[in-house]
């Protein structure tokens, strides 16, 4: 469990097993969980409003107004989703073959501005920012963080 360091005021958790840390995470301050629940939301927000200004309006808007947010809380932490709901998203996420009418005519085909500005890619980016601004944050309340890029 926690326990001072030899290191100053440094504090380490030792955990064995999922048991071990469940109970060091209900002993994390209420403030350090309420920051870490913010940092989670906050970076949850910027993955729908990047995803939103990469999807083109287009004539309805659906696109956009399909990106939902939604969060779940529990006593060991936040989790933060984005999904896409516009029933056409992947169409645009992945693109379409040369589309053609029954008459041979060319409606053109959908494709993806680029494989850098998806739901997934952006979900990513933005993940590995969130997760970087939660190991700063149990930093600065004295534990070391290891094993984390």
């Amino acid at each position: 469990m926690a326990k001072k360091g030899g290191r100053g005021n440094l504090l380490e958790i030792e955990l064995t097993g999922l048991k071990e840390l469940r109970e060091a995470l209900q002993k994390l301050p209420e403030d350090l969980a309420a920051e870490g629940r913010q940092i989670v939301e906050n970076h949850t927000e910027f993955t729908a409003n990047s995803l939103a200004i990469a999807y083109p309006l287009g004539e309805t808007g659906n696109l956009r107004k399909g990106i939902k947010t939604e969060y779940i809380n529990s006593r060991f932490g936040t989790v933060g989703r984005v999904r896409s709901t516009s029933p056409h998203a992947h169409l645009w996420e992945f693109g379409t073959q040369d589309r053609r009418t029954r008459e041979g005519w060319s409606r053109g085909r959908v494709t993806p501005r680029g494989k850098e500005e998806g739901l997934v890619p952006i979900s990513e980016r933005w993940r590995k920012k969130m997760n970087q601004a939660l190991v700063e944050l149990v930093r600065r309340a004295g534990f070391e963080v290891s094993g984390v890029e």
